[in-house]
């Protein structure tokens, strides 16, 4: 009886790991809905152009750090559940560095006027603001470039956070993820 008790421990704080930071992550989640309907801001309505090019840019972020991820074999499935994983990592260093996706932003890389990709992100940076400026009356402009950054912030945030927790979640549950997988087919198979 001792050794089935000794066996479910570690499983029983692992899951209390994933609920810990899936509720951080429904509370991330409600709070900045909450807050982009506090802002109420029509601009993205009238010109659906911009609502479309925030969405994108905190989408291209966020693909940026999924391929930063790639280059250090963190999709990889025999590093995904090996004991070297780069998800091997305790719920505080989960939230602190792995989910939190303004720690993978290069800075060095940012500031570096030779890079070809970052010449083209400041381009787009400047050609966005100047027609924010163009396209809006004066008073207008710096509420919906505020606005703008937040919602990219928000969407970056949450896409990196939602895939960081997936493929930690994997890690942590392990084997058990093959469990999970055949209940769910059984169940959409009926």
């Amino acid at each position: 009886m001792l050794a089935v008790f000794e066996l479910l421990t570690p499983a029983a704080f692992a899951v209390a790991r994933l609920l810990t930071a899936a509720a951080i992550f429904f509370v991330v989640l409600k709070a900045g809905i909450v807050i982009i309907n506090a802002l109420n801001f029509e601009v993205f309505t009238k010109i659906p152009f911009l609502g479309y090019f925030v969405k994108s840019i905190g989408t291209v972020l966020s693909v940026l750090v999924f391929i930063e991820w790639y280059a250090k074999g963190a999709f990889a499935i025999d590093t995904l559940f090996g004991p070297e994983s780069y998800w091997r990592r305790d719920l505080a260093e989960f939230l602190a560095h792995t989910a939190n996706p303004f720690q993978h932003i290069p800075l060095e890389m940012l500031a570096d006027p030779t890079n070809l990709s970052i010449i083209i992100f400041y381009a787009v940076t400047v050609a966005f603001l100047l027609a924010i400026f163009l396209l809006l009356p004066a008073r207008d402009a710096p509420r919906t470039i505020f606005v703008s950054i937040i919602y990219i912030g928000f969407i970056f945030y949450m896409l990196v956070y939602a895939a960081a927790f997936l493929l930690w979640s994997l890690y942590t549950l392990n084997f058990w993820v093959c469990v999970v997988a055949i209940l769910l087919l059984t169940y959409v198979r009926r």
